[in-house]
């Protein structure tokens, strides 16, 4: 699929093709004003075209914006009896069903305590109002990588740019390092990443090794990573 990039500030209009105006799939950094039937920018950076009707913003903001579709890391700060209340990095909460996990009941729903760790996907998204997510993949698959994040670390107030770069699975980080090192890991769409291995000084050489990729090239990256492997050599 090609990708199509340029460089738009806030206030600019994006154009598209009007016969695609009812397909259009728009992420962050994008508002659409249904009256005007207009696509104009609401923050500045590089306008991403994926395809003929994908569009979105890719900037530098801490404060995530919750898009649909997006895998987040969140945690746990309010417990109730429908569910929980959980931290995304926004400006608001998000909203988790207590039966919001892949083939749960009433009598086998998780326990979840404040200050737990989950990996989620956002399922409703909207300016005005809470955001809505949920521990499974949206598929008929019996199992799901959605849940509980239980031990490891967590690495907190990265840029949702390299976060979307490591989903690419053409990014040579992960696969580099997950050729040689065994380790568990999810990576949040909201600037956050989770890091479990066997051993405490592997997940630390992990967590260095992701920082420094932020502003690095492949061939950089590739390089920091054959660092990493022969850096935990003692602890595999």
């Amino acid at each position: 699929m090609n990708i199509h990039q340029s460089v738009i500030f806030p206030g600019e209009q994006v154009h598209f093709n009007e016969s695609d105006e009812t397909q259009l799939r728009i992420g962050r950094g994008l508002t659409y004003f249904c009256t005007l039937r207009t696509l104009r920018a609401t923050q500045m950076g590089r306008l991403i075209q994926s395809g003929k009707k994908t569009f979105y913003i890719d900037y530098d903001c801490r404060k995530y914006t919750p898009v649909i579709g997006d895998s987040v890391i969140g945690q746990v700060m309010v417990k109730h009896a429908e569910g929980y209340k959980v931290d995304l990095c926004g400006t608001r909460l998000g909203q988790l069903g207590a039966l919001a996990f892949e083939n749960v009941t009433r009598k086998s729903r998780p326990n979840l305590q404040v200050g737990a760790l989950i990996y989620a996907r956002v399922i409703y998204a909207d300016k005005e109002i809470e955001p809505e997510i949920e521990c499974t993949d949206g598929t008929d698959e019996k199992s799901s990588i959605f849940g509980e994040l239980k031990g490891g670390f967590l690495i907190h107030g990265l840029s949702r740019s390299l976060c979307q770069k490591i989903l690419d699975k053409n990014h040579p980080l992960l696969s580099t390092l997950g050729a040689s090192i065994p380790f568990e890991v999810a990576v949040g769409s909201n600037g956050r990443i989770w890091i479990h291995s066997k051993h405490v000084g592997i997940t630390i050489a992990l967590v260095q090794a992701i920082k420094k990729s932020e502003s690095l090239n492949d061939n950089d990256i590739i390089k920091i990573c054959r660092e990493t492997i022969k850096e935990v050599q003692k602890w595999l």
